[in-house]
């Protein structure tokens, strides 16, 4: 249907099809308003590149769509200015995924003449899944660098984002990230840098693995580095070891763990260790076949309890835990303890 007054297209069918720029809109209804300099999709509907990719870019969603395009475009045509996703969105894009309840995309045009990401705002219980990790977030902003002038990236296969790739993101509202070690970590922000692999966590930050759980980081900043397994706690903080495990698996956004401050009588039931420091904390996901060792910097001190009747205690300014696997292979154990400068230990019975 075309209404001429409105300079307006609509297409239905079951469903009906719209092909622009190698990207293919699918939707029961889909329309375009050349003198609103906008268009979309009601209902349900994807976008899907149509390019010969092995991965090609898949964009899906339940409630509708809404395109805006600039109207003073020199070819009267009017570039892509930003497109709104609306109801459980998903985006599949090389391999990795976004989930959310609203995508709004961002363009601008490069020096080609074509639309361009520039940033992609996600909010609504956010989910984003790639090889490496997963993330679940309130809300989550990524930037775009633009491949055309990005050597690097300069001869990889374009997606629908014509050849741009995700740059940075950061995150934000009770964060979580499921850890290539089987950890997870909770903060408050993210900042990630998806090209160095890098990420950034703050506000409240805690991990927890099912044995033990790393907290009191109400100041502290943990950087995580996945391709060399290495993170930095910066700050104060403590380490529990717990006697009952932790379920820290789901596929899904968990509570935040938290242990009730144990009495002096009970600590030996429910903690088998507590570690305090005072400056950093270093982590190492691959030391011993990805077992792991953690190290403490600054007045550290360490509290142990097997028994009603037996107590150690280990202090120093550094100190170095180094975790093995179980015969099964899918737990892990801490398997040794040195202390070193000023070190002291202590046991009674």
């Amino acid at each position: 249907r075309y209404e001429v007054n409105a300079d307006r297209s609509d297409l239905f069918g079951e469903p009906a099809t719209l092909l622009f720029n190698d990207t293919l809109t699918s939707s029961n209804h889909l329309w375009v308003s050349r003198q609103d300099a906008a268009g979309g999709a009601s209902g349900a509907g994807t976008m899907q590149t149509v390019a010969d990719q092995q991965l090609p870019t898949t964009l899906r969603w339940s409630e509708g769509v809404d395109f805006t395009f600039d109207s003073t475009d020199e070819h009267g045509q009017g570039s892509l200015e930003q497109v709104v996703c609306h109801g459980n969105v998903e985006l599949l894009d090389q391999g990795n995924t976004l989930t959310c309840s609203t995508l709004t995309v961002d363009f601008e045009q490069d020096s080609n003449g074509n639309s361009s990401p520039s940033i992609a705002s996600a909010t609504g219980g956010v989910k984003a899944v790639s090889e490496s990790q997963k993330l679940w977030a309130n809300q989550a902003e990524v930037t775009f660098k633009n491949g055309s002038i990005d050597n690097e990236h300069a001869d990889s296969e374009e997606s629908m984002f014509g050849g741009s790739h995700a740059d940075s993101m950061f995150a934000s509202g009770n964060v979580q990230v499921l850890l290539s070690d089987g950890g997870r970590a909770f903060c408050e922000n993210l900042e990630g840098h998806i090209t160095q692999d890098r990420a950034i966590l703050n506000g409240n930050v805690v991990i927890a693995y099912e044995r033990m759980l790393m907290n009191r980081g109400d100041e502290a900043t943990l950087s995580l580095n996945r391709a060399t397994g290495k993170g930095n706690w910066s700050g104060a903080g403590q380490a529990l070891f717990l006697n009952e495990l932790l379920d820290v698996s789901p596929d899904r956004r968990i509570e935040r763990p938290t242990i009730k401050q144990p009495t002096v009588e009970s600590e030996g039931t429910s903690l088998s260790m507590r570690a305090n420091w005072q400056e950093s904390m270093n982590l190492d996901q691959n030391f011993n076949d990805g077992a792991g060792a953690i190290d403490l910097k600054g007045n550290v001190q360490v509290k142990s309890q097997r028994s009603e009747e037996e107590r150690s205690q280990m202090s120093g300014e550094d100190l170095r835990l180094e975790f093995t696997q179980d015969r099964a292979g899918n737990k892990r154990v801490l398997h040794k303890t040195i202390a070193k400068n000023n070190a002291q230990i202590e046991h009674r019975t």
